[in-house]
Protein backbone atom coordinates (compact mmCIF):
# COMPACT_ATOMS: atom_id res chain seq x y z
CA UNK A 1 0.00 0.00 0.00
CA UNK A 2 1.11 3.18 -0.83
CA UNK A 3 1.52 6.30 1.16
CA UNK A 4 -1.09 7.72 -0.96
CA UNK A 5 -3.57 4.88 -0.26
CA UNK A 6 -2.57 4.63 3.41
CA UNK A 7 -3.60 8.54 3.55
CA UNK A 8 -7.04 7.59 1.89
CA UNK A 9 -7.59 4.67 4.03
CA UNK A 10 -7.31 6.94 6.92
CA UNK A 11 -9.37 9.71 5.80
CA UNK A 12 -11.93 8.03 3.36
CA UNK A 13 -15.72 9.82 4.34
CA UNK A 14 -18.36 7.22 4.72
CA UNK A 15 -20.51 6.20 1.82
CA UNK A 16 -22.32 8.80 0.16
CA UNK A 17 -20.66 11.41 1.61
CA UNK A 18 -18.55 13.88 -0.45
CA UNK A 19 -14.76 13.68 -0.64
CA UNK A 20 -13.27 16.07 2.73
CA UNK A 21 -11.42 18.35 0.30
CA UNK A 22 -10.60 19.25 -3.16
CA UNK A 23 -6.80 18.66 -1.82
CA UNK A 24 -8.01 14.89 -1.31
CA UNK A 25 -9.38 14.72 -5.00
CA UNK A 26 -5.71 16.11 -6.37
CA UNK A 27 -3.78 13.11 -4.30
CA UNK A 28 -6.29 10.50 -5.90
CA UNK A 29 -5.87 12.12 -9.38
CA UNK A 30 -2.95 12.66 -11.05
CA UNK A 31 -1.36 16.05 -9.62
CA UNK A 32 1.50 15.59 -8.56
CA UNK A 33 1.94 16.98 -5.17
CA UNK A 34 6.17 16.49 -5.72
CA UNK A 35 6.55 18.50 -9.09
CA UNK A 36 10.19 19.08 -8.24
CA UNK A 37 10.93 15.51 -7.94
CA UNK A 38 11.64 12.17 -5.55
CA UNK A 39 12.06 12.41 -1.55
CA UNK A 40 14.75 13.23 -0.03
CA UNK A 41 16.22 10.71 2.97
CA UNK A 42 16.79 11.79 6.39
CA UNK A 43 20.05 10.48 7.90
CA UNK A 44 21.88 11.22 11.01
CA UNK A 45 24.41 13.51 9.16
CA UNK A 46 21.91 15.41 7.11
CA UNK A 47 20.27 16.52 10.62
CA UNK A 48 23.76 17.04 12.11
CA UNK A 49 24.55 19.36 9.09
CA UNK A 50 21.12 20.94 9.36
CA UNK A 51 21.63 22.10 12.93
CA UNK A 52 24.98 23.91 11.58
CA UNK A 53 22.62 25.14 8.41
CA UNK A 54 20.80 26.73 11.04
CA UNK A 55 22.99 28.52 13.52
CA UNK A 56 25.56 29.62 11.04
CA UNK A 57 23.19 30.71 7.76
CA UNK A 58 19.53 30.91 9.98
CA UNK A 59 21.58 32.84 13.07
CA UNK A 60 19.26 30.16 15.12
CA UNK A 61 19.79 29.83 18.69
CA UNK A 62 21.22 26.54 20.52
CA UNK A 63 17.51 26.13 22.10
CA UNK A 64 15.19 26.44 18.76
CA UNK A 65 17.89 24.24 16.89
CA UNK A 66 17.26 21.35 19.50
CA UNK A 67 13.73 21.95 19.01
CA UNK A 68 14.32 21.59 14.82
CA UNK A 69 15.62 18.57 15.09
CA UNK A 70 13.81 16.75 18.01
CA UNK A 71 10.90 17.24 15.47
CA UNK A 72 12.29 15.85 12.59
CA UNK A 73 13.39 12.81 14.76
CA UNK A 74 9.90 12.49 15.28
CA UNK A 75 8.83 12.46 11.74
CA UNK A 76 11.40 9.56 11.22
CA UNK A 77 9.92 7.76 14.08
CA UNK A 78 7.05 7.71 12.30
CA UNK A 79 7.29 7.80 8.74
CA UNK A 80 10.71 6.79 7.84
CA UNK A 81 13.58 8.53 7.18
CA UNK A 82 12.72 9.18 3.27
CA UNK A 83 10.70 13.12 3.25
CA UNK A 84 8.74 14.51 0.75
CA UNK A 85 5.29 16.81 -0.02
CA UNK A 86 3.14 14.26 0.02
CA UNK A 87 4.37 12.07 3.44
CA UNK A 88 4.68 15.97 5.19
CA UNK A 89 0.85 15.99 4.94
CA UNK A 90 0.13 12.77 5.53
CA UNK A 91 2.26 12.90 9.10
CA UNK A 92 0.66 16.59 9.95
CA UNK A 93 -2.83 15.30 9.03
CA UNK A 94 -2.28 12.81 11.64
CA UNK A 95 -1.95 15.15 14.39
CA UNK A 96 -4.85 17.39 13.01
CA UNK A 97 -7.08 14.81 13.14
CA UNK A 98 -5.78 13.86 16.88
CA UNK A 99 -6.89 17.51 17.35
CA UNK A 100 -3.17 17.82 18.86
CA UNK A 101 -2.52 21.38 20.69
CA UNK A 102 -1.90 23.83 18.02
CA UNK A 103 1.23 24.95 19.55
CA UNK A 104 2.14 21.16 19.06
CA UNK A 105 1.39 21.13 15.40
CA UNK A 106 3.06 24.45 14.91
CA UNK A 107 6.40 23.23 16.41
CA UNK A 108 6.54 20.44 13.79
CA UNK A 109 5.73 22.72 10.68
CA UNK A 110 7.85 25.36 11.94
CA UNK A 111 10.57 22.60 11.53
CA UNK A 112 9.62 21.02 8.46
CA UNK A 113 9.35 24.33 6.65
CA UNK A 114 12.74 25.51 7.88
CA UNK A 115 14.04 21.80 7.07
CA UNK A 116 12.22 21.86 3.66
CA UNK A 117 11.89 25.93 2.20
CA UNK A 118 15.53 26.84 3.63
CA UNK A 119 17.86 23.69 4.10
CA UNK A 120 16.48 21.24 0.58
CA UNK A 121 15.66 24.31 -1.00
CA UNK A 122 12.00 22.64 -1.61
CA UNK A 123 9.93 25.48 -0.90
CA UNK A 124 7.17 24.07 -3.38
CA UNK A 125 6.73 21.10 -0.48
CA UNK A 126 5.48 23.16 2.04
CA UNK A 127 4.47 26.82 0.54
CA UNK A 128 0.77 25.98 1.06
CA UNK A 129 0.86 24.61 4.40
CA UNK A 130 -0.32 27.14 6.60
CA UNK A 131 0.31 27.80 10.24
CA UNK A 132 -2.69 27.21 12.76
CA UNK A 133 -3.92 29.89 14.35
CA UNK A 134 -3.00 30.10 18.30
CA UNK A 135 -6.09 31.60 20.63
CA UNK A 136 -3.84 33.67 23.36
CA UNK A 137 -4.88 32.49 27.29
CA UNK A 138 -5.50 35.60 29.00
CA UNK A 139 -4.93 35.38 32.56
CA UNK A 140 -7.78 36.50 34.42
CA UNK A 141 -6.90 36.54 37.95
CA UNK A 142 -3.73 37.06 39.05
CA UNK A 143 -2.58 35.50 43.13
CA UNK A 144 -2.68 37.86 45.77
CA UNK A 145 -0.31 38.43 47.95
CA UNK A 146 -1.01 36.07 50.40
CA UNK A 147 -1.48 33.37 47.90
CA UNK A 148 1.88 34.28 46.87
CA UNK A 149 4.05 34.14 50.39
CA UNK A 150 1.58 30.82 51.06
CA UNK A 151 3.41 29.31 47.69
CA UNK A 152 6.60 30.36 48.54
CA UNK A 153 6.62 28.80 51.94
CA UNK A 154 5.29 25.53 50.43
CA UNK A 155 8.30 25.49 48.19
CA UNK A 156 11.28 22.82 48.78
CA UNK A 157 14.42 24.40 49.22
CA UNK A 158 16.17 27.81 48.65
CA UNK A 159 17.51 27.46 45.48
CA UNK A 160 13.21 27.23 44.68
CA UNK A 161 12.55 30.14 46.89
CA UNK A 162 15.19 32.35 45.24
CA UNK A 163 14.15 31.67 41.61
CA UNK A 164 10.36 32.04 42.42
CA UNK A 165 11.32 35.84 44.01
CA UNK A 166 13.30 36.24 41.00
CA UNK A 167 10.34 36.12 38.64
CA UNK A 168 8.64 38.10 41.06
CA UNK A 169 10.69 40.77 41.40
CA UNK A 170 12.65 41.02 38.02
CA UNK A 171 9.66 40.52 35.75
CA UNK A 172 12.25 38.11 33.38
CA UNK A 173 10.91 35.12 31.36
CA UNK A 174 10.57 31.70 32.20
CA UNK A 175 13.58 30.96 30.81
CA UNK A 176 16.00 33.93 31.43
CA UNK A 177 17.32 33.72 34.57
CA UNK A 178 18.98 30.08 34.17
CA UNK A 179 21.63 31.95 32.29
CA UNK A 180 22.22 35.68 33.46
CA UNK A 181 24.82 37.25 34.99
CA UNK A 182 23.87 38.61 38.35
CA UNK A 183 25.86 42.06 39.75
CA UNK A 184 25.35 41.35 43.35
CA UNK A 185 26.47 45.14 44.18
CA UNK A 186 23.83 47.06 41.98
CA UNK A 187 21.46 44.08 42.27
CA UNK A 188 20.94 43.95 38.50
CA UNK A 189 20.46 40.55 36.51
CA UNK A 190 21.25 40.17 32.87
CA UNK A 191 19.98 37.76 30.47
CA UNK A 192 22.26 35.86 28.37
CA UNK A 193 20.51 33.05 26.75
CA UNK A 194 19.25 35.13 23.94
CA UNK A 195 22.42 36.07 22.31
CA UNK A 196 22.96 38.37 19.49
CA UNK A 197 20.83 36.78 16.49
CA UNK A 198 17.62 35.92 18.78
CA UNK A 199 13.87 37.16 18.12
CA UNK A 200 13.60 38.21 21.92
CA UNK A 201 14.67 41.53 23.33
CA UNK A 202 16.37 41.33 27.20
CA UNK A 203 18.25 44.22 28.41
CA UNK A 204 18.85 44.56 32.15
CA UNK A 205 16.63 44.41 35.30
CA UNK A 206 16.59 44.10 39.11
CA UNK A 207 15.77 41.99 41.90
CA UNK A 208 14.75 43.32 45.51
CA UNK A 209 16.38 42.77 48.83
CA UNK A 210 14.01 39.76 49.74
CA UNK A 211 15.97 38.24 46.41
CA UNK A 212 19.18 38.97 47.70
CA UNK A 213 18.56 37.40 50.92
CA UNK A 214 17.60 33.64 49.39
CA UNK A 215 20.29 34.09 46.56
CA UNK A 216 22.92 34.58 49.14
CA UNK A 217 21.49 31.24 50.86
CA UNK A 218 22.87 29.55 47.55
CA UNK A 219 25.37 31.79 46.40
CA UNK A 220 23.83 33.66 43.94
CA UNK A 221 24.16 30.42 42.01
CA UNK A 222 20.51 29.84 39.96
CA UNK A 223 20.72 26.97 37.60
CA UNK A 224 18.23 25.24 37.17
CA UNK A 225 16.51 23.53 34.41
CA UNK A 226 12.52 23.67 33.62
CA UNK A 227 11.80 20.53 34.60
CA UNK A 228 12.83 21.27 37.85
CA UNK A 229 10.94 24.53 38.40
CA UNK A 230 7.76 22.54 36.98
CA UNK A 231 8.92 19.63 39.87
CA UNK A 232 9.24 22.68 42.74
CA UNK A 233 6.09 24.69 41.92
CA UNK A 234 4.34 21.35 41.67
CA UNK A 235 4.81 20.70 45.10
CA UNK A 236 3.79 24.35 46.62
CA UNK A 237 0.40 23.83 44.58
CA UNK A 238 -0.26 20.33 45.78
CA UNK A 239 0.36 21.71 49.11
CA UNK A 240 -1.55 25.35 48.72
CA UNK A 241 -3.94 24.17 45.86
CA UNK A 242 -2.91 27.60 44.61
CA UNK A 243 -1.59 26.82 40.91
CA UNK A 244 1.08 29.46 40.12
CA UNK A 245 3.38 29.54 37.14
CA UNK A 246 6.45 31.42 35.72
CA UNK A 247 4.43 33.48 33.13
CA UNK A 248 1.78 34.14 35.87
CA UNK A 249 4.77 35.65 38.05
CA UNK A 250 5.88 37.89 34.78
CA UNK A 251 2.40 39.40 34.76
CA UNK A 252 2.06 40.08 38.48
CA UNK A 253 5.13 42.36 38.41
CA UNK A 254 3.81 44.07 35.69
CA UNK A 255 0.90 44.80 37.57
CA UNK A 256 2.54 45.40 40.96
CA UNK A 257 4.93 47.71 39.01
CA UNK A 258 1.77 49.92 37.54
CA UNK A 259 -0.02 50.34 40.79
CA UNK A 260 3.35 51.34 42.25
CA UNK A 261 3.47 54.28 39.44
CA UNK A 262 6.08 52.68 37.36
CA UNK A 263 5.92 54.08 33.64
CA UNK A 264 5.03 51.03 31.26
CA UNK A 265 8.23 51.70 29.15
CA UNK A 266 10.17 51.11 32.07
CA UNK A 267 8.23 47.76 32.76
CA UNK A 268 8.65 47.13 28.82
CA UNK A 269 12.38 47.67 29.76
CA UNK A 270 12.52 45.73 32.55
CA UNK A 271 10.55 42.73 30.99
CA UNK A 272 12.24 42.82 27.81
CA UNK A 273 9.98 44.26 25.42
CA UNK A 274 11.89 47.23 23.75
CA UNK A 275 14.27 46.80 21.09
CA UNK A 276 17.27 47.33 20.74
CA UNK A 277 16.83 50.21 18.33
CA UNK A 278 15.18 52.18 20.72
CA UNK A 279 17.59 51.19 23.94
CA UNK A 280 20.07 52.75 21.37
CA UNK A 281 18.82 55.83 20.17
CA UNK A 282 17.70 56.78 23.77
CA UNK A 283 20.30 55.35 25.99
CA UNK A 284 20.45 58.15 28.58
CA UNK A 285 16.13 57.45 29.53
CA UNK A 286 17.42 53.31 29.49
CA UNK A 287 21.10 53.31 31.17
CA UNK A 288 21.43 50.90 33.72
CA UNK A 289 22.20 53.92 36.29
CA UNK A 290 18.63 55.13 35.05
CA UNK A 291 16.63 52.15 35.69
CA UNK A 292 18.27 51.39 39.26
CA UNK A 293 16.59 54.68 40.00
CA UNK A 294 13.22 53.69 38.96
CA UNK A 295 13.45 50.75 40.51
CA UNK A 296 14.21 51.63 43.33
CA UNK A 297 11.90 53.88 44.09
CA UNK A 298 9.05 51.65 43.09
CA UNK A 299 10.40 49.73 46.56
CA UNK A 300 8.67 46.65 45.17
CA UNK A 301 7.97 44.19 48.00
CA UNK A 302 6.63 40.70 48.18
CA UNK A 303 6.37 40.47 52.17
CA UNK A 304 4.97 43.98 53.12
Amino acid sequence: MTVVESFLEIVAPPIGLEPMTDWLTAIKGSIPLNPSGGAFTITDSVLDSFGMFCRVDLQRSNKTIKMHINALRRYTREMGNTIDATKIRVWLFKYRNKNVNPRTYRWFLCAIKVFCRDYLKRAEWVQTLKFPRIDLKLITQLPSKEELRQFFNALPQDKAKAIFLLYCSSGLRKSEIFDATINSETRAITPNNHEQYSTKNSYISFYNKETEEYLKRIGFNVNASEISIRRWFKIAYNKTGTKITPQMLRQWFCVAMTDLGVSDRYIDCFCGRTPHSILARHYTDYSPKKLKEVYDKANLSLFS
